[in-house]
């Protein structure tokens, strides 16, 4: 008898996507950032995940950007309640994340036939740039500078969508700073270059009284958002603005992390920071995705890990081997319940 593995198609769909890092760009990506592009060309963040660590004092947030443009050349506006830092990220960040947060596959033995498989699983967000985006050029404007920003895009010919300088507006009435980081990408060799694709993480710091992920600069959109989180802290973490509860938040990964190897995660896990929460958001009413999130302190450190299952079918001679099995025992169950009324029917009465 031979044992032929047939995985089902979403199941092995989902491991080689997730090990491989590949994926499909979402609609729409709740970004903490706007994109300012030159006249008369076009440009949107299609997918994002973000890295989110706070220390008490400052905040560390690695940005994960895949793009949709025509054109080579953009800057990119990300407000922070403080003057940010750029700081050095590792490349594969993201893919460790994926690695990290796997889930638990499980392995499940079938010997009878079963229905092939309807449909195919979500894959993970693709995480590795076509084309190097970095070093990136970074300016810095405070809140009581929101002119000079302005005049700076208006020089170097870069416009922003109105709806964003409304809300610019708003985070500079906070007190709210902005780094603009000029994103651009050579001439491929094949032709000419664009900026759709994925970019090279972006990883800034700076000083906040609580961690924050800045939605507001991506509304108010017209479509539904998607994004991905992860947040490293001492314990699990939840959203804690209003708006989370008009939104779909998934936890797709919770615990800590015992190998925080990673070169970005070094710093941002020192402490005991090495508890890793992975959210899933879905927001299919834009309106409510205008408020920034906030985050606090869940109420358990439950983890929580998602499981796939691998369905093994039990074949012999290319037939489910649950039939071949038990055809014997049934044949033979059979010829001793004819035996026994063969006899009880000779005995006299």
């Amino acid at each position: 008898m031979r044992i032929a593995v047939a995985c089902r198609v979403a199941v092995a769909a989902t491991i080689l996507s997730a090990v491989a890092g590949l994926g499909a760009a979402s609609p729409a990506a709740a970004a903490p950032a706007a994109l300012a592009v030159p006249a008369g060309r076009q440009a949107q963040i299609a997918e994002e995940a973000a890295l989110l660590g706070w220390d008490g004092r400052r905040e560390t947030l690695v940005l994960d950007l895949n793009l949709l443009a025509d054109t080579d050349n953009a800057v990119l506006v990300v407000p922070t309640p403080s003057r940010a830092t750029m700081e050095p990220v590792a490349g594969n960040t993201f893919v460790d994340l994926n690695r990290l947060t796997l889930p638990q596959i499980v392995t499940e033995r079938r010997w009878f036939a079963a229905d092939p498989p309807t449909g195919a699983a979500d894959r993970p967000h693709e995480t590795e740039p076509d084309q190097p985006t970095g070093p990136f050029e970074t300016f810095h404007f405070t809140g009581t500078q929101l002119a000079d920003l302005r005049t700076w895009l208006a020089a170097t010919g870069y416009t922003l969508r109105p709806e964003t300088n409304t809300t610019l507006d708003a985070y500079g009435r906070d007190g709210w700073s902005f780094v603009a980081i000029r994103l651009t990408r050579p001439a491929s060799p094949t032709g000419p270059s664009s900026l759709t694709g994925r970019i090279d993480p972006i990883r800034l710091s700076f000083a906040t009284e609580h961690p924050v992920y800045p939605m507001r600069i991506s509304g108010p959109a017209d479509t539904p958002q998607r994004v991905r989180l992860y947040l490293l802290s001492a314990h699990r973490m939840t959203r804690s603005d209003a708006a989370a509860t008009a939104q779909s938040v998934e936890v797709e990964f919770a615990g800590r992390l015992a190998d925080t190897a990673s070169p970005t995660f070094t710093g941002m896990a020192e402490g005991g920071r090495n508890y890793l929460t992975k959210l899933s958001v879905a927001i299919p009413d834009p309106s409510t995705g205008s408020t920034d999130f906030t985050f606090a302190t869940a109420p358990t450190d439950d983890e929580v890990r998602g499981r796939l299952t691998v369905v093994e079918s039990v074949e012999f001679l290319g037939l489910p081997a649950g039939p071949v099995v038990l055809a014997p025992a049934v044949a033979a169950a059979a010829l001793v319940v004819f035996a026994l009324f063969r006899t009880l029917r000779r005995q006299p009465n």
